[in-house]
């Protein structure tokens, strides 16, 4: 196993908000197909990348892998005998193999590059908890040289729909909405106010919000997904300017998000 691919592998599975299990061999007792240090990767499909062994021995621990990842439960330690009674294996050996559940951290989509979404991302990032998406149909505000201190900050370059591009929203997304006017919020809150998210908020006055709910309203949108919009969104901590804007959302935010926990 080439230690740098598998962890490049391990973190271009995270960007795409993947759960997958890694199986590392730890000791090795006898004789057994790999020596201690070598890991896979177990998806939810029962499909690897990499390998500790292949044969039985490696489809008893893929078996397991994916039961820790269905179960919720984060890690686990296992013997497994590699003989004729327990495996069908003739290796006479003992593997000790340490099986973790890897899940990606939750999704902050923060719809608007503007002055406050462009903090809010930089802000959030610091915490090193989400994996923050900023979204924008204008190219001009996405400038990758803006954020490349950010690692965890993925710019999104969208479609005048705000579609094109967005990856998949679930339910332990986070999604804030403060573009540039009142008729692209009225279009995302519209596109998600029905999806299943951990947190949906939009900036804006209690007016806007009024005037904006009754408008979806007689478009048919469903009231009661209206009300779990936090708007006017995030706490009200007096601020005003866009760094203090962005604090009191992130605070909200993650008031939820340990709510929720």
């Amino acid at each position: 196993m080439n230690n740098f691919n598998f962890r490049k592998k391990v973190v271009s599975l995270l960007e795409k908000g993947n759960n997958f299990a890694i199986a590392k061999l730890i000791l090795v007792n006898g004789h057994a197909p790999q020596k201690p240090g070598t890991a896979m990767i177990v998806h939810s499909d029962k499909s690897i990348d990499f390998t500790i062994g292949g044969g039985p021995f490696e489809a008893e621990v893929i078996s397991d892998a994916v039961d820790l990842i269905n179960s919720g439960k984060k890690i686990i330690q296992k013997t497994y005998k590699l003989n004729i009674k327990d495996l069908g294996m003739y290796c006479s050996g003992e593997a000790v193999v340490l099986i973790e559940a890897v899940q990606p951290p939750p999704k902050l989509f923060i719809f608007g590059a503007g002055h406050i979404g462009a903090k809010l991302a930089k802000i959030a990032s610091e915490l090193d908890i989400f994996n923050i998406f900023l979204i924008d149909d204008r190219k001009a505000f996405l400038n990758k040289q803006d954020f490349c201190d950010w690692e965890n900050v993925n710019l999104v370059h969208t479609d005048a729909k705000w579609i094109k591009g967005i990856p998949e929203i679930d339910p332990a997304s986070f999604l804030v909405i403060l573009t540039r006017c009142h008729a692209t919020d009225k279009i995302l809150v519209k596109n998600y106010a029905e999806v299943k998210q951990a947190y949906i908020g939009m900036l804006g006055s209690k007016s806007k919000v009024i005037k904006m709910w009754k408008e979806l309203e007689n478009e048919g949108l469903n009231p009661h997904s209206l009300k779990k919009v936090h708007a006017p969104i995030g706490l009200n901590l007096g601020g005003k300017n866009p760094s203090e804007i962005s604090i009191s959302i992130l605070a909200e935010v993650l008031k939820v998000k340990s709510n929720l926990s």
